[in-house]
């Protein structure tokens, strides 16, 4: 899925944006990168690239948003969410991006693996995208430009308003 998404400024202005979703993305990795490139003529000011959750899967986001740093010059937002992450692949994940030069980073929770009902958290892993944000921090320190998504109301799995808060 791919996704040009246009925001009005204060000036009245426009900026653009493109969200590419990797995990319905199926065309192939070449015709994903020819697509960017000819979107990239659009000049957003971000180009979104969400998270392949799960060992292994997550590399082609990676090699995705390094590719697209590297060779396109485009601004980078890559998702990375707490899905099937131990803290270790959290770390191998994160150094890989910084080696690349990937400064942004949208930290989620994530939704829960294909095929279960539920989240769970992973052996080693993070609960919340909060303390992937605090770990992240801790590690990193202002490296990374950390951005978060919330929910405007109360989240699907809080017990209450108040449990939420």
């Amino acid at each position: 899925m791919v996704q040009l998404r246009v925001f009005p400024s204060k000036d009245d202005s426009r900026y653009v944006n493109n969200l590419y979703n990797l995990i319905s993305f199926i065309i192939g990795e070449e015709n994903l990168i020819d697509r960017i490139a000819r979107m990239g003529t659009t000049n957003p000011l971000w180009v979104d690239i969400t998270w392949r959750a799960g060992a292994g899967l997550c590399e082609s986001t990676i090699d995705m948003c390094s590719h697209i740093t590297k060779y396109m010059g485009l601004d980078v937002l890559m998702h990375l969410t707490c899905t099937g992450m131990t803290r270790d692949y959290i770390i191998s994940a994160l150094d890989r991006a910084k080696e690349a030069g990937i400064r942004n980073i949208l930290a989620l929770r994530g939704d829960p693996p294909h095929g279960q009902a539920d989240w769970k958290p992973v052996e080693n892993g993070f609960s919340y995208a909060t303390d992937l944000v605090k770990f992240i921090k801790e590690r990193y320190g202002n490296w990374f430009c950390i951005v978060v998504a919330g929910y405007p109301e109360v989240h699907l799995d809080a017990k209450s308003r108040e449990d939420d808060i």
